[in-house]
């Protein structure tokens, strides 16, 4: 956005500074539609901002800006405290480039977007919006003003003179020295037909003086050249935007508000599953110890496992180790199928005692013949008990091997 008097006119770019819309005119108020949804970049009038370079050690912003108006107090005749110091780039020889402005002009520019809800991402003097090419001074004439940049220096601007006074000033009397070899001269066709003879006889002065026409003015200009390089942006220390993120996640709300949910039910079910299982762990943990406490006189989990271990230990001693037991185990388990439930079970010595509920003698039957015809031991019925239901319960005895 670039203001001029009490209007304004505006572009809309991309990323890369090329143009999206066509540009525009109108009030200030005006902006605000365009300027929705997008970082909004002003350009304030060059005359009111001075820009130099200074030589400063590489250190923290923070303390940039605290050294700035130490290094440059001796450049101006007003209090620095009254002035407002925006670092920008460095040039190639690591000079820094400084804009200056009085802290009021500032503040009264942002007010006045203020009154129209107008909240810009930077501010930059209009003649920041000069390109800097190496070996080439690059002029802009536009409406009665001369925008000009040297090589590696600071851009400004000339109010108030015609375009022979200025030209003059900026090019023809230029240092020889410091001069570049080239010019690149930016100005609207009325005003090159009307200054041909000047801007030829300075082409002599330089190994080249290109001339390019301007289509319309030099806002497209500035917009490409600050959006690949930044100036020094007025906006730092106290008058630094805040982060806006409300209305940087406004367009998101809805995803957010879903997602929000989706993490919400995810996390409850979490917690639900966590209570869940800690409820379940103090039950078993509750009946383990109960048990632990009837078989060994003792709650503690630690002494009720090493008793258990032992009682193994000793079980395997005494039967020549485990793997009979869990040969034949295995072989009453694999056997017993669907049918048949195993209500207790004791080993001692190579001989197991089961107590089997069949659904009856026939199926108690082929359990038994079945579990005789697996394993390498024998199989007795001990007794048998008829329910009332139809169901036998009945006690086997397993003698293995070693027996």
């Amino acid at each position: 956005m670039y203001k001029r008097q009490d209007s304004c006119e505006w572009v809309v770019v991309d990323a890369d500074g090329r143009l999206t819309e066509p540009r525009r005119y109108g009030l200030l108020e005006d902006v605000r539609a365009a300027a929705t949804g997008r970082k909004l970049i002003v350009l304030v009038p060059g005359r009111s901002v001075v820009t130099t370079r200074v030589e400063m050690p590489q250190v923290s912003k923070a303390r940039l800006r605290q050294m700035l108006p130490f290094a440059l107090e001796d450049h101006f005749a007003e209090d620095v405290s009254s002035l407002h110091f925006a670092a920008g780039p460095r040039n190639d020889d690591d000079e820094l480039l400084v804009s200056v402005v009085a802290r009021e002009q500032l503040e009264s520019w942002l007010e006045r977007l203020a009154t129209v809800e107008l909240e810009p991402a930077a501010i930059y003097a209009d003649n920041d919006g000069v390109a800097d090419t190496p070996s080439t001074l690059n002029v802009i004439y536009e409406n009665g003003t001369i925008y000009a940049r040297r090589p590696g220096d600071a851009a400004f601007s000339i109010e108030g003179l015609d375009f022979a006074d200025a030209f003059s000033i900026v090019v023809i009397d230029s240092d020889e020295d410091s001069r570049p070899q080239h010019v690149l001269l930016c100005i609207d066709a009325p005003s090159h037909e009307a200054n041909v003879a000047q801007i030829e006889a300075a082409a002599t002065e330089f190994s080249s003086l290109d001339v390019k026409l301007l289509p319309d003015d030099a806002l497209p200009m500035f917009a490409a050249k600050l959006a690949n390089h930044p100036g020094s942006n007025l906006l730092q220390g106290p008058y630094a935007p805040k982060s806006n993120w409300g209305a940087m996640l406004r367009p998101w709300r809805v995803a957010a508000m879903l997602a929000a949910c989706v993490i919400g039910a995810a996390l409850l079910g979490t917690i639900v599953d966590y209570i869940q299982l800690r409820r379940t762990d103090s039950a078993l943990t509750t009946t383990i110890e109960s048990r632990c406490s009837e078989a060994f006189s003792s709650a503690d989990l630690r002494q009720c496992e090493a008793e258990v271990q032992a009682r193994l230990r000793s079980v395997g001693e005494s039967t020549g180790g485990g793997e009979e037991f869990l040969s034949t185990l295995a072989n009453v388990a694999a056997t017993a199928g669907t049918a048949n439930t195993l209500r207790t079970l004791s080993y001692r010595n190579s001989v197991m005692d089961v107590q089997v509920l069949s659904p009856g003698v026939p199926a108690l039957d082929e359990f038994s013949r079945r579990l005789d015809e697996a394993g390498p031991f024998t199989v007795a019925v001990q007794s048998t008990n008829p329910q009332e239901d139809g169901t036998v319960e009945s006690r086997l005895q397993i003698v293995g091997a070693n027996r």
